[in-house]
């Protein structure tokens, strides 16, 4: 015998421990694979002995010693494992316990008996058949109804639910009656019931054979008949044991055994809550909380392994390939569990667990994306430090940068590979990667652009080595008016160089720019270079006074120095005038050169301007005037010296024989000349003198200046009473005496042009005399 558990109670309460009594007797284990059959009619009609007999069970029965009462209160389940049958007793209908309310709750109770039973056994007296309320003919057409309102909600679901049931009446304490007559009358009955009910317009002219089998046995009087109601009970209960009731899925409700106490619970509270029952909704309730179930064991479960990868040093190996290996067993175990619900309720549940758990491992794997790519980005950073330190960065530059990122992104791909069966995985991994790679590039482009930075300044110093190499002596000297062709050739060659140079250490051999890029750079390089020619020149040539001590000097290699380079020695045939008008025409071209940098296709700048220019050659031409009076008094001096009269020879040699006779009588006189002469020129050769001398100007200095403080004094007092001895001020006399050509002239501009050219007079008069 089995035992029995109250399923609803007389206050209509659902038993929370149903669950457990399936449980425990063995319906969980037959999953599909049971039978739910219950029972309704009048009470005291002796439904719970059937069912006693039938399934093997212990409900509660009446004491016929104690009168009519009710004896089944609510509903009432048991288990029959020969058959693998659940069985619902209901409580008998037309109870007096109920009162009004009896109605109301058979209503209930017969709609949670359609609910889940495939076949409903209506308990009827033989006697009643053909009467209206003892055959319960009011109760079935509740049950119709209620039996068609489940139909149509169960056919709208995507699930298409078949819901068919059989009612097997039972015909008790059948005597003579032909059952077939029996059967006759009460199946018209039924259809009567099923004609007059209301129907949905999609259902009706539907049969009621398309809802509903019918099936009619009949049993002898218990008592009067004990051996035939015994027969009879028994092939009833052989046939149940068979399955010949319930021959296919017709009938089948498609719940589970461990769906079902979840189920019936839904579908009674839906029911005393007076809400419209839908079927499927119920079962998907089911199957939603038995696939969350499912989901929390497998979290549970995996719930290990998952704390073992966050607790592993990062980066974590394989990651990839063991987040798959979670995701798919998660999956299969999940499946495993939820085979028997509805399909898209588990489809739609194991992507719920899917996207937890792929957040889970999302998170994993960003935390691993970050440790690798920080780590990598920062050895990136210091490759390429190391490359921009280096004496020569350019060198290779692209090539190396690129195995670098090749290195880079190759590291992060084998600790961050995107695992299959994981989108949103996927997704993040390739998002990051991507974030890498740019962070890669923009480390490159700043790197690139500090080592174009340097290799354009390596090439502006290479064009200045060879400015300063080849194009400043051709400047520095000074001496060519044609130096700014030869300088121009040379910034050509100098320019060419740095263009090569601009091409392999910045093209694709070395830093990398290409097209547009590589000419920009190119350009600003030679813009550089030019920029900085100019300014170098212009600071070699040294503005107006560089121009000046320039001309200075060509005037001074033409005038004062011969051809061979040696300093003139004015002899009394030389044409000062030509030479000086030469000298005066280089030192005055080489002003005009010197004025105006000019270097072709690559500009000109000016160094002065016209007016500055006609001022230096002014002052060129007042301290020429100076030299050309000076060279003109030393070819007056050699001509002097040159032209001793023959007679102030005759008359030295008459005056002085007597002195040189006398001198020649007296060897001891000459012996004191001779020792003389060599006392001189020995203290000459020790520069005595000059030891001599420095002691002795350092004791006059003081007096000299106090001389000079007076002679000015009395100059400029002559000057203020219009007597001046030079046209020009004391510094230029002073200067007169130290420099011809460093300083102002000893007589002002004009004195000295006029005396230039009246000595440039007398010079061609004396020559006429010659």
């Amino acid at each position: 015998m089995s035992s029995l558990i109250q399923l609803i109670d007389f206050e209509e309460h659902f038993n929370a421990d149903v669950e457990a009594f399936l449980e425990t007797s063995n319906v969980l284990e037959r999953r599909e694979k049971f039978h739910v059959v219950s029972i309704i009619g009048p009470q005291s009609s002796g439904k719970s002995t059937l069912l006693n007999i039938l399934f093997n069970l212990n409900f509660q029965t009446m004491d016929a010693g104690s009168g009519r009462y009710q004896v089944t209160q609510g509903v009432w389940m048991g288990y029959d494992q020969a058959s693998h049958t659940v069985v619902l007793d209901l409580e008998g209908t037309d109870s007096r316990e109920r009162g009004e309310f009896a109605g109301a709750y058979e209503r209930k109770s017969a709609l949670f008996a359609l609910a889940l039973s495939e076949i409903l056994m209506v308990n009827i007296w033989t006697q009643d058949i053909g009467r209206l309320n003892a055959s319960n003919l009011l109760l079935l057409k509740n049950i119709l109804e209620l039996h068609v309102q489940l139909f149509i909600t169960a056919q709208k679901s995507s699930e298409k639910i078949p819901f068919k049931t059989k009612l097997m009446f039972i015909l008790r304490d059948h005597v003579s009656s032909p059952l077939s007559k029996l059967t006759e009358v009460l199946t018209m009955d039924v259809k009567k019931v099923w004609d007059s009910i209301e129907k949905p317009a999609e259902i009706e002219n539907s049969a009621l054979e398309e809802f509903f089998d019918l099936d009619f046995y009949s049993l002898p009087h218990k008592n009067l008949k004990p051996e035939e109601f015994a027969e009879a009970a028994s092939d009833m209960q052989a046939k149940f044991r068979a399955g010949a009731f319930l021959d296919g899925d017709v009938y089948n409700r498609k719940v589970e055994a461990d769906e079902l106490a979840l189920y019936s619970e839904n579908i009674w509270n839906t029911i005393v809550s007076n809400k419209e029952l839908d079927l499927p909704s119920q079962r998907e309730m089911v199957s939603i909380v038995r696939c969350d179930q499912a989901s929390d064991e497998i979290g549970q479960t995996l719930a290990a392994e998952i704390s073992a990868l966050e607790q592993e040093l990062k980066p974590i190996r394989a990651l990839d390939e063991r987040s798959a290996d979670l995701m798919q067993r998660a999956k299969t175990m999940f499946r495993e569990k939820t085979t028997r619900h509805i399909q898209s309720v588990v489809l739609r549940k194991e992507a719920s667990l899917a996207e937890s758990l792929s957040q889970v491992l999302t998170r994993l794997m960003r935390d691993q994306m970050e440790t690798v790519s920080k780590a990598e980005l920062s050895k990136f950073r210091e490759k390429l430090d190391a490359l921009g330190a280096a004496e020569t960065p350019w060198t290779a530059f692209e090539k190396q940068t690129a195995e670098a990122f090749r290195l880079a992104s190759s590291e992060f791909d084998k600790w961050c590979k995107a695992p299959e069966g994981i989108p949103q995985m996927s997704e993040g991994v390739n998002t990051k990667r991507a974030d890498l790679l740019k962070d890669l590039d923009n480390e490159i482009e700043v790197t690139r652009q500090e080592v174009v930075e340097s290799g354009q300044d390596a090439l502006l110093q290479t064009f200045q080595q060879i400015v300063q190499k080849k194009v400043v002596p051709v400047i520095d000297s000074g001496l060519n008016v044609e130096c700014w062709p030869r300088a121009l050739e040379e910034v050509k060659h100098a320019s060419a160089t740095v263009d090569d140079q601009c091409d392999i250490m910045l093209g694709s051999d070395g830093v990398g720019l290409h097209g547009g890029e590589l000419e920009r750079a190119r350009v600003k390089v030679r813009e550089a270079c030019l920029s900085g020619l100019f300014g170098d020149l212009r600071k070699l040539i040294g503005g107006s006074e560089g121009i000046l001590r320039r001309m200075k000097q060509r005037f001074n290699q033409l005038f004062r120095f011969d051809e061979s380079g040696n300093p003139r020695v004015w002899a009394p045939r030389d044409d000062i005038t030509t030479i000086f008008d030469a000298a005066q025409k280089g030192a005055s071209d080489m002003g005009d050169m010197l004025a105006s940098i000019s270097l072709g296709e690559y500009g000109s700048q000016d160094v002065v301007d016209n007016n500055s220019l006609r001022e230096l050659k002014q002052q060129l031409d007042s301290d020429a005037a100076v030299a050309f009076v000076d060279a003109r008094h030393a070819q007056e001096m050699a001509r002097m010296k040159t032209k001793v009269p023959m007679w102030a020879i005759v008359l030295v040699g008459v005056l002085g024989f007597d002195e040189a006779k006398m001198i020649l009588k007296r060897p001891a006189l000459i012996f004191l000349f001779l020792i003389a002469f060599v006392l001189i020129y020995f203290a000459y050769l020790i520069r005595v003198h000059e030891m001599i001398w420095e002691p002795v100007r350092d004791w006059a200095a003081p007096y000299l200046q106090i001389l000079k403080a007076r002679l000015e004094e009395w100059i400029e007092h002559n000057e203020n009473n219009g007597n001046t001895i030079y046209s020009g001020t004391p510094a230029k006399a002073s200067e007169r005496t130290d420099s011809v050509l460093t300083g102002a002239s000893v007589v002002d501009s004009s004195s000295v042009s006029d005396t230039a050219q009246s000595e440039k007079q007398n010079l061609a008069t004396n020559k006429k005399a010659d």
